[in-house]
């Protein structure tokens, strides 16, 4: 009967690697939204925050490449590739799903409530507004003829466009469709429900 093989520090390295790679991945989320830093400071921390979606192909690389056998002859245990599996699946999943967002609108909602009575309308192009409102760090906001107010929180860039991040408010739910009225783009719109008529909406501002 063949022994069973101990777990080498070249395992428990990959590990840590696969928990940091998914904690980093799931504070960005947090530091993006709740963070008060001037951009000079913001921009490289994106860019090496921004890592984690890298850290995802490279668990999926890993991942077969154990199904080859190459890790295990690295001395890398089946339990400590399927648990960073696991760990790399649940973060993905948390972060698809808006999870910290969700967490994060739900002490913020009477704050986000009170200001939208107060706030004038702005029509097509975001009004500055700079302020925490609750967890969230607002740069701008903007309103359309729907109803719907948009709040964006933060921006991040491809080289080529301008994507806006954010939360929308309608209860009627015309925040999952694009408005034509709002300066922040159209292209690649996404909205996903978070409940009780708020949105978390991403669009790049390439028309």
């Amino acid at each position: 009967m063949q022994k069973r093989k101990k777990h080498s520090w070249l395992g428990w390295i990959y590990l840590c690697f696969v928990v940091f790679c998914c904690t980093i991945a799931l504070l960005e989320r947090v530091y993006l939204q709740t963070l008060d830093l001037a951009p000079k400071v913001a921009l490289p921390l994106q860019l090496i925050f921004g890592f984690n979606a890298i850290s995802y192909v490279f668990l999926i690389f890993i991942g077969a490449l154990w199904f080859n056998d190459s890790l295990q002859r690295l001395g890398i245990s089946y339990n400590q590739m399927v648990s960073s599996l696991v760990i790399g699946t649940v973060t993905f999943l948390l972060v698809q799903l808006h999870i910290p967002e969700r967490l994060m609108l739900l002490p913020s909602k009477s704050n986000f409530y009170s200001v939208l009575n107060l706030l004038p309308a702005s029509h097509e192009y975001p009004t500055t507004l700079n302020r925490r409102i609750g967890w969230f760090k607002v740069e701008s906001y903007a309103t359309d003829p729907r109803g719907s107010t948009y709040f964006m929180i933060y921006q991040t860039n491809d080289f080529i466009d301008t994507i806006s991040h954010g939360l929308c408010y309608d209860p009627t739910g015309d925040c999952a469709f694009p408005s034509d009225f709002i300066e922040y783009g159209i292209a690649h719109y996404k909205a996903m429900s978070l409940g009780d008529g708020w949105y978390w909406f991403s669009t790049s501002n390439d028309w």
